[in-house]
């Protein structure tokens, strides 16, 4: 009965002796042994208040909106210089296709 399951008690000759508890443990969280009802702060991430969509909120998903249709924008007009490059047989390596769709952009 040296190691019992519990791992509680172990046996020494005759007696039967409890282990000794982490003390330290016991001393660095003593709110931890309090058996009464505790009061739970409210600083959880998703609260139920009403500020939830506040302003930088919002303007940051309007941000991140713009930002995926801009970059959905560009990829398909690199998709179209490929098919125009291949449709006139004059193949290009991808920086030179790239590099016109962006002067395409900005001479509009």
């Amino acid at each position: 009965m040296k190691n019992s399951p519990s791992g509680r008690r172990i046996q020494v000759g005759k007696r039967i002796k409890k282990k000794k508890r982490n003390v330290q443990f016991r001393i660095r969280f003593p709110e931890l042994r309090r058996k009464e009802e505790r009061e739970i702060p409210m600083t959880t991430v998703y609260s139920n208040s009403q500020d939830y969509w506040s302003a930088p909120k919002i303007f940051r998903a309007i941000m991140f909106a713009t930002f995926l249709c801009i970059l959905f924008y560009i990829f398909w007009l690199i998709k179209d210089a490929v098919i125009v490059k291949k449709r006139t047989r004059q193949f290009q390596n991808a920086t030179e296709i790239i590099i016109d769709v962006y002067v395409n952009l900005v001479l509009g």
